[in-house]
């Protein structure tokens, strides 16, 4: 459902007029959506999602006056004061006991129904022990496939970016991807570089490398022109600039992926709420 709520507005959204009221009442949950499953979310924006939440419940109501609002619309109003109490709700998510349920789940089902129990906690505790007396827990980096090359093999702009990095004689690993506490960065993927002038610019990653335990993303930067008030999503436009950035760098660590309009300009949708931490 989170997923739709991000990409509906870009595959129905010039079908959509701009004035239509059901549609303007599911852009403001959109953007309650963007907040609630923000990592940071500072005392302003919790506001900020007070007034939204009120709007949205008005918008419902005159939108569908003979539809009743259900006790989860209700719940929404108190998120808010939540957030500010407790911070961002996306630490205290039930989509992370579910994860640790699954395992339990799943020998549940293998079989032995004599002592269901005693087997999850036997389970459960050699799996505990392993993760415990092993580097699983500390394994934070996994690299595809690729191949190694030095720093002065690769191309000019590439070798006159890593020269703050790296000497000419390092060894590097060009990567078809790399996987960082569950992230993967890939060839074709979009990440957030920077914030300018209070937008966001967004990086097309042409090359992932690694050398140790340092991931560095070769970008294609593009220019954000403005937001689509209409779908929420940035409008991006082509430029000659390229950027090398250490993945640790990154404002944000998450992935996007973006839809190409006829004009030729991009169109890229966040996975949730993003602020300019910087100037804070």
């Amino acid at each position: 459902m989170w997923v739709l709520i991000r990409y509906l507005p870009l595959l129905l959204g010039d079908l959509v007029q701009e004035d239509e009221g059901k549609w303007n009442c599911f852009m403001t949950l959109h953007e309650i959506t963007e907040i609630l499953a923000a990592p940071v979310v500072s005392t302003d924006l919790a506001s900020y999602l007070q007034v939204l939440i009120e709007t949205h419940h008005v918008k419902f109501s005159q939108c569908y006056p003979e539809v009743k609002m259900i006790p989860k619309m209700h719940y929404l109003v108190h998120l808010p004061s939540q957030i500010i109490r407790c911070g961002p709700l996306v630490r205290s998510w039930c989509i992370r006991f579910e994860a640790k349920l699954k395992f339990a789940k799943h020998i549940g089902h293998r079989g032995n129904f004599k002592n269901i129990c005693l087997s999850i906690a036997r389970r459960h505790q050699g799996q505990m022990t392993y993760w415990l007396n092993s580097d699983y827990l500390g394994d934070n980096l996994e690299v595809g496939p690729g191949q190694s090359c030095s720093v002065s093999d690769l191309s000019a702009d590439l070798r006159c970016s890593f020269s703050r990095y790296l000497d000419n004689g390092a060894i590097v690993a060009k990567s078809n991807w790399v996987k960082v506490q569950g992230t993967m960065y890939q060839r074709g993927a979009w990440v957030l570089v920077k914030f300018y002038q209070g937008l966001p610019t967004f990086g097309f990653v042409c090359s992932v490398l690694c050398h140790c335990e340092e991931v560095f993303l070769w970008t294609k930067v593009w220019r954000t022109e403005g937001r689509d008030g209409h779908t929420r999503t940035f409008i991006l436009s082509r430029t000659s600039s390229v950027c090398l950035i250490r993945q640790r760098e990154l404002p944000d660590h998450s992935v996007m992926q973006a839809v190409k309009g006829d004009d030729g300009n991009v169109f890229l949708t966040l996975k949730y709420w993003v602020e300019d931490t910087s100037t804070s």
